[in-house]
């Protein structure tokens, strides 16, 4: 299903990932990683059009300002790993659960030093790909030798 969001814009809801507001800004973020920001010249327009899409989006996470995730762990993970894009790993990161969040700055040491940072994923990849989930896994294994 397609979906309009500006007099240019046509974007496919089954690609969405994520959908954040910062009146008059509207942040999506696709499956591929591809981020866009659709700034519109009022609130009451910016409103509609995320009202809009976050109706056509139920199974995607959707999130005003109002409710902010908090970006310390993520300001941790970020620290580590810096490498990318910050906005759409942030965005990325927000879909991930607690637990997940934890495993992948657990692992980002251990990955780091077993790649050569030209072969280091983006963040917004290593989260997306949970690459952080095999090294944990590996780490396991080592430990329990």
């Amino acid at each position: 299903m397609y979906i309009k969001v500006t007099d240019k814009e046509i974007i496919n809801i089954k690609d969405i990932v994520y959908v954040s507001i910062d009146s008059p800004k509207i942040n999506i973020v696709f499956r591929n990683s591809k981020c866009i920001d659709l700034i519109y010249k009022d609130h009451r327009t910016c409103m509609k059009y995320f009202d809009m899409i976050g109706q056509k989006l139920n199974y995607v996470k959707v999130e005003s300002k109002l409710s902010k995730p908090d970006k310390t762990i993520f300001e941790k993970f970020w620290s580590l790993y810096k490498k990318g894009n910050k906005e759409s790993a942030m965005a990325i990161w927000t879909t991930l659960t607690d637990k997940e969040q934890h495993s992948a700055i657990d692992s980002v040491p251990q990955y780091k030093k077993d790649k050569e940072f030209r072969y280091i994923q983006n963040a917004d990849r290593y989260l997306k790909e949970k690459t952080f989930e095999q090294y944990l896994e590996k780490e396991n294994i080592l430990q329990d030798w």
